[in-house]
């Protein structure tokens, strides 16, 4: 993760999301019991997700919250809750989410 410049991490199920590169996007693993190596399962730009929000920039703070569950329409999913916000105030949440299997 050092190499790919992950500055944050969750655990969801067995899944592990790392934002990367400073925020330039974030890359979703899948942990297997009895692996050595987590397997690529995603790849999310966050320009595509956050609308180009510059977070490299110091006056900008970025936050990412695992472990949240939610029913949709009866089915029930993991959900991560992301947020940026900048020094003018203005800010961007998004929840980023995937369905619940029972191995997780």
């Amino acid at each position: 993760m050092e190499e790919m410049e992950a500055d944050y991490l969750v655990v969801q199920g067995s899944h592990v999301i790392a934002r990367c590169g400073g925020g330039q996007a974030m890359m979703v693993f899948k942990y297997t019991d009895g692996s050595e190596e987590l397997e690529e399962v995603d790849y999310i730009d966050c320009d595509d997700m956050f609308g180009g929000l510059d977070a490299d920039r110091e006056d900008t703070t970025f936050m990412m919250l695992g472990g949240l569950k939610a029913v949709l329409s009866g089915t029930l999913y993991n959900m991560i809750l992301t947020c940026y916000q900048s020094k003018d105030a203005s800010l961007s949440v998004k929840m980023l989410k995937n369905k619940s299997y029972a191995d997780e």
